[in-house]
Order: structure tokens, then C-alpha cells, then sequence
């Protein structure tokens, strides 16, 4: 599979960062109970502004900041102003010029899928977000505890929603997607309906990338895959790191995310956790709350608990 090309470094934001027809950076913070920082979750950046121009007129005087979904190019500068980082995941990157649906097994499961309806891009409108919030319910996690802040699940201007639906216009399957930059497309949310057959997933990821492709777009962002790295832990926060991706496991499936999202062949690259002066542990305890994975994870637990005895 050909490297992405990687000419263009600039242009590379956080995860679920944007760039908009704006003024101003419109940033969205959270003040952290216990450690006491300011996390940027999101940010839409003017059109053409730099991650390094946002970074010295919105970040370069301020003390105890948090950043999530960093790429290794804005994690090797951040590092440089003394930041601390820490790897916590890959993302999985598309190149829409290489050949990513050549297997013969990832085909075959595009033809199964596509014999339960077709894929199709729907507008942004009142009626379609209605849509995608019922499909959030009725997804495979519907009734879970929902992550948050940790990526984009709503529907709005600037967005692209993609869906898998039957010939009666029934939704079974959902893709959101939002742009970094001109050519480059993120995917924010992957959705799909309990007990839908199998294959309309690998379907609408084909014609998703058919269509950016032949828009002439560069390159599309599966999302990612936490707690995947190849990066050896080297201090006690990043074995903090590990060791709790490990822990959550069992509530929160990201081997298979990353399984899903692997069958695609992408080019996997590290995403870092970023922290000024410094990553604490009641940073990532702050994270864990405010994102509710630990909700997610209690909510596992209570259920293998009730469990055993629902079958008896």
C-alpha cells in the first residue's frame, strides 16, 4: 500500500478539530474537576490558520492545557514547547488513490451487503438528524452509556452524513464524516443498527470511498482505534495508559474497532495524548470521568453481574 503523502504538515489538525469560514477560533473547553486543566475538546479554526499560528494566539501563555488526538507532527512540536506527550492510539488513514477493496473476502462482503439496499449521501436537515438520533438508539451500543467529547455524534452544517438504507428508506447503517482540510475527511461516527445483516457496513465504507475519490479528495481518516500503538510504554503515566486500556476491555470493544476499521488496509499512525506542563494521573482520572468511560465500564460490570442470574 503507497505512504500517504505527507508534503502538506501544516494543514494537520487534532482529531475532530476543524477548519471553517470563521473569524475567530471557536474553541470548546472543559475545566477539569481534580487536576485542575482546561481541555480543549474541539476547535474550528479559520480557514488556512495553522495549528502553530493557533498555537501562539491561543495557547503559547497558558499553563495546564490538555489536547487528545494529536498527530505525530503536532506532538513533535508540542514536545518542543515542552509539553509532555503520550501515545494512546492509531488512527487508520485511506489513501483515495490507493487500492483499499482489492481482498477478495472484503468484496464479497460489499456484494452481501449490498443485496439489503444501497449506500447514499442525505442532506443535513431537521428530519435527517432525527433520523441519525434514532439510529444512535437503536445501534448495536444504543443502550449504553455514550463516550463524549471525544469525537463529533451530531449532525450539523459543514458535515457529511452517509447511510446504508433498504429500498423502504430504512437506515441500518450511518457514517459521519467532517473535513480537517481541503482534500482530507475524517470520520467522526460509525453507526449501525442492531441486528442489521451482514456486509452493509464494508458496503457503505465502499461507496464512501468511491465517491470522495472520484470528488477528487486525498485522503479519508477512518477514526480511531484507542489504546493501539506500537510505541513501547517509557514512563509511569503511559504504563497508567496501557494498563487502564487493558482494564476496560471487556466494556469497551476497541480491539474490534480496530479490526473492523484494519480490514480496510489503511496506513496506521500514532495519535497523542498532549499536557502543559506535564500529563498528571488526576489528568487522565479527569478524562476518564468526563468522557463517561467510567460509566461505560461500571455499566459492563453491573450487567455480567445480572447476568448469570437472568439465565437461571
Amino acid at each position: 500500500m503507497p505512504q500517504l503523502n505527507q508534503n502538506y504538515p501544516e494543514n494537520e489538525l487534532p482529531l475532530s478539530w476543524l477548519r471553517q469560514p470563521v473569524a475567530q477560533p471557536d474553541v470548546r473547553e472543559l475545566q477539569l474537576r481534580f487536576s485542575c486543566y482546561r481541555w480543549l475538546f474541539f476547535a474550528n479554526l479559520p480557514d488556512g490558520q495553522t495549528f502553530r499560528e493557533f498555537y501562539r494566539t491561543q495557547l503559547e501563555h497558558r499553563e495546564k492545557i490538555y489536547l487528545r488526538g494529536c498527530p505525530p507532527q503536532i506532538a513533535d512540536f508540542l514536545a518542543k514547547m515542552k509539553w509532555q506527550t503520550l501515545p494512546n492510539g492509531s488512527e487508520a488513514l485511506l489513501n483515495l488513490r490507493g487500492n483499499h477493496f482489492d481482498k477478495r473476502s472484503l468484496r464479497d462482503l460489499v456484494r452481501r451487503g449490498n443485496r439489503w439496499g444501497s449506500a447514499a449521501e442525505v442532506a443535513i436537515s431537521t428530519e435527517n438528524a432525527g433520523k441519525f438520533a434514532a439510529l444512535q438508539v437503536h445501534s448495536r451500543h444504543g443502550l449504553e452509556p455514550q463516550l463524549r467529547y471525544l469525537f463529533r455524534s451530531d449532525l450539523l452544517s459543514g458535515q457529511r452524513c452517509f447511510v446504508f438504507q433498504t429500498q423502504q428508506k430504512q437506515w441500518l447503517g450511518a457514517v459521519l464524516l467532517t473535513a480537517s482540510a481541503p482534500g482530507n475527511w475524517h470520520t467522526e461516527l460509525i453507526l449501525k443498527a442492531r441486528k442489521s445483516p451482514p456486509g452493509i457496513m464494508e458496503a457503505l465504507f465502499a461507496a464512501i470511498f468511491e465517491q470522495l475519490r472520484d470528488e477528487g479528495h486525498f485522503r479519508w481518516s477512518l477514526g480511531e482505534a484507542p489504546f493501539f500503538y506500537t510505541a513501547p510504554p517509557m514512563c509511569r503515566t503511559a504504563k497508567l495508559v496501557k494498563f487502564a486500556g487493558q482494564a476496560v476491555r471487556f466494556a469497551y470493544d476497541y480491539r474490534g474497532l480496530y479490526r473492523f476499521k484494519n480490514k480496510f488496509l489503511p496506513e496506521w499512525r500514532p495519535v497523542f495524548l498532549c499536557g502543559k506542563p506535564e500529563i498528571p494521573v488526576t489528568l487522565l482520572a479527569d478524562v476518564f470521568m468526563q468522557t463517561r468511560l467510567l460509566q461505560l465500564v461500571a455499566f459492563a460490570a453491573g450487567r455480567r453481574l445480572v447476568l448469570p442470574f437472568r439465565k437461571t
